[in-house]
């Protein structure tokens, strides 16, 4: 496969480096330039890309050592490419091809993976360890006890609602939306943390003192950002205590306005 020319063209001074235009288009910034040896900022998007961009540097018929020159006030011929890639240092010579590149990189994954798996297994040999295991084992056990007091509590007891029609129109969002995985997860999501504040509350605990903590407690299957605005609002609507939840909820977000803050997306609905 033949070469690849790179061809540069000083633009301007940055915050960031000299910031030179390829042909291509491709915006490149250089950290340092001294003595021949060229620090690089890697914004080219790809390994493959950036290595064929280097390589073609050394490359006959690349103007990169004349506009180096021009760009820095110096005679210096370009010898050598240092970059980081991923976190992996890689250094390229005249002599460098692209596919060494690539295998430079790989071969600092590998490297670094090597290292973190020595210091893991050093960790493990220390008090601190047995320390966090133990701590871990504490937490996956409140864990699953409340997961298993949310999923009780959901399956005993009733949700309360503002009054009959609110508790229609439940029945009618949860209809609609059970046709579905993700809409059927807003539902359950809903009704468990619904349940589980009317839990608290009913033991004379302030709904404001727990929505923060029991929404995490409630969500066992894991939710997202968008289905959380999703329950806040349906219950917003419909739930007993739905306006103070949909009050608590946009304080959070510095708003005090109507609707509820969707914080997948921060606008008001």
């Amino acid at each position: 496969m033949n070469k690849e020319i790179t061809i540069i063209k000083f633009e301007k001074e940055t915050d960031w480096g000299k910031l030179f235009i390829s042909a291509k288009g491709e915006r490149v910034y250089i950290k340092q330039y001294q003595e021949g040896n060229l620090v690089l900022d890697t914004s080219i998007d790809t390994i493959n890309h950036v290595s064929q961009f280097v390589e073609g540097c050394f490359t006959k018929g690349s103007n990169v050592s004349r506009e180096l020159s021009g760009a820095y006030s110096t005679d210096n011929e370009l010898k050598q490419i240092s970059f980081k890639f991923n976190g992996v240092e890689i250094t390229a010579i005249a002599t460098t091809t692209a596919d060494s590149i690539v295998k430079q990189l790989y071969d600092g994954y590998e490297a670094d993976a090597a290292k973190r798996k020595a210091e893991y297994e050093e960790y493990k040999k220390t008090l601190q360890y047995a320390i966090d295991m133990k701590e871990n084992a504490r937490k996956e056990t409140i864990r699953k006890t409340i997961e298993a007091e949310v999923i009780h509590i959901d399956n005993t007891t009733e949700m309360e609602f503002k009054d009959d029609e609110a508790k229609e129109k439940w029945d009618e969002f949860v209809e609609i939306n059970s046709k579905d995985g993700y809409s059927a997860g807003v539902v359950k999501y809903a009704r468990r943390w619904a349940k589980y504040m009317q839990a608290k509350i009913a033991k004379g605990e302030r709904l404001t003192d727990i929505a923060d903590s029991t929404h995490f407690d409630a969500d066992i299957e894991g939710i997202t950002g968008f289905m959380y605005g999703g329950a806040v609002n349906a219950l917003s609507q419909f739930w007993k205590h739905g306006e103070e939840l949909r009050k608590w909820h946009n304080k959070g977000y510095g708003y005090e306005g109507d609707g509820c803050v969707n914080p997948a997306v921060l606008t008001i609905g």
